[in-house]
């Protein structure tokens, strides 16, 4: 029993446990949270030791007891995203878990650490030429990938959600897109604004750059750079519709990058249609 309850925080599988009492546990490894919520415990790792700390420190910062249940199951999903390793009783940052807490590498390693789990690499390589299915279909395919059934629902809605905080989602919701990011995309947003605060000359004529960074030849940040890519040629038809999900796709990438409360709301309107096609 305590070499299975170990292997479970070691890899994240999700159990379940049917009414004839009989444990089930997931044949594939995913985490019970979103991304965000991985990142932030290798935030707290890197804020108390740098790289490395002792399990009654995180199990401090988090007042709650490194013994029970519910410090394993807060540290599992940044070990599932491939952030951190736990070895007798310490926790140590992996490179990714570096990048990931670097504000000048986090984007690209946002992508590594959602491919580092086997359900969420499996799910894309299935369907990374192809538009995602509706949801009854995806939470098939996550079971015949290895999911309880019990556990599908939870498994869909935790993997969309860290789909689109690694920016997945940049080219419209319907489809799993990798972004265009570099390891390195130059200095974080914070940077540019002390900067342009400390009279740094901003373009109104651009969109905002990021130094030498980004892995085009533009300068912007990668994000930007994808999104400029995917325009199409100037004088072709573009419908309404697909002009909508571009802007929606620019919406949310800007909430990748850029830091403030609230939402945009894109509307499109055909001459055919009185109803309007949101998100």
């Amino acid at each position: 029993m305590r070499a299975e309850q170990k292997r479970n925080a070691q890899t994240g599988p999700v159990e379940a446990r049917p009414a004839d009492g009989k444990r089930e546990q997931s044949g594939i490894s995913f985490p019970y949270v979103d991304l965000d919520t991985a990142i932030a415990v290798a935030r707290d790792i890197q804020q108390i030791g740098g790289q490395s700390c002792e399990a009654e420190q995180l199990a401090g910062l988090w007042r709650i007891s490194a013994a029970g249940g519910n410090f394993r199951a807060r540290y599992a999903p940044a070990r599932t995203f491939g952030l951190l390793t736990a070895e007798k009783g310490s926790f140590t940052l992996t490179a990714l878990g570096m990048r990931i807490v670097d504000r000048t590498q986090e984007a690209a390693a946002r992508v590594d650490a959602f491919l580092n789990v086997p359900l969420y690499k499996a799910v894309y390589e299935k369907y990374r030429n192809y538009q995602l299915p509706g949801t009854p279909a995806l939470e098939g395919e996550m079971v015949r990938l290895g999911v309880v059934p019990k556990q599908k629902g939870l498994a869909r809605q935790v993997f969309l959600r860290s789909a689109r905080q690694a920016g997945f989602f940049w080219a419209g919701e319907d489809r799993l897109v990798r972004p265009n990011v570099a390891a390195s995309a130059g200095p974080a947003p914070e940077t540019l604004r002390q900067e342009a605060a400390d009279g740094a000359s901003i373009s109104a004529q651009s969109p905002p750059r990021f130094g030498g960074g980004g892995s085009g030849t533009g300068g912007y940040h990668p994000f930007i750079e994808g999104l400029l890519q995917t325009l199409p040629e100037p004088g072709t038809v573009w419908t309404v519709e697909g002009r909508a999900a571009w802007l929606r796709a620019a919406a949310q990438n800007f909430t990748l990058i850029y830091q403030g409360e609230g939402k945009i709301d894109i509307e499109a309107t055909s001459p055919n249609s009185t109803k309007g096609v949101g998100q």
